[in-house]
């Protein structure tokens, strides 16, 4: 049976079950969590990696462990790893993932991304706002905004 629920107060724990870690209120404690990498399963790591460079400035850099072949770059000051799906074994029909990326110039971006390979769909609207939606060599929608 639970009990009625109180407003919390900011930096007040959440209760949990006994098993699970108590959580903060994260809008109140921004040091709370960081997303530290991204990684991406990839089927053609080079055209993947031309993409996100030229697109987002990622600077995607290959490396070796093993015999594989990984690129290792930065989007919007989170560590992105591209993996090979021969070794991530994803099988997926349609994108798992979508980005939202505020971007200075959405005309722009969207010219660059299909310059540089990917589809753009739109002009759209998503929250009131204008948006494009960039495939990247892959598939996997990016969805851009304009940065206000």
């Amino acid at each position: 049976m639970s009990t009625p629920k109180a407003p919390r107060r900011p930096g007040e724990t959440v209760p949990r079950e006994p098993y699970a870690p108590a959580m903060t209120d994260t809008a109140s404690d921004p040091g709370f969590l960081s997303l530290h990498q991204i990684t991406l399963a990839v089927e053609d790591g080079e055209a993947m990696a031309a993409f996100y460079n030229a697109v987002f400035d990622t600077g995607l850099r290959p490396f070796r462990a093993g015999k594989a072949r990984f690129w290792r770059g930065n989007l919007a000051g989170v560590n992105l790893l591209f993996c090979p799906n021969e070794i991530a074994s994803v099988d997926a029909r349609q994108a798992r993932h979508q980005f939202l990326i505020a971007v200075p110039d959405l005309v722009a971006a969207g010219r660059l991304a299909r310059d540089c390979g990917g589809a753009v769909e739109g002009p759209l609207r998503s929250a009131g706002r204008d948006c494009l939606v960039v495939r990247d060599p892959e598939g996997n929608p990016i969805e851009l905004i304009e940065a206000s």
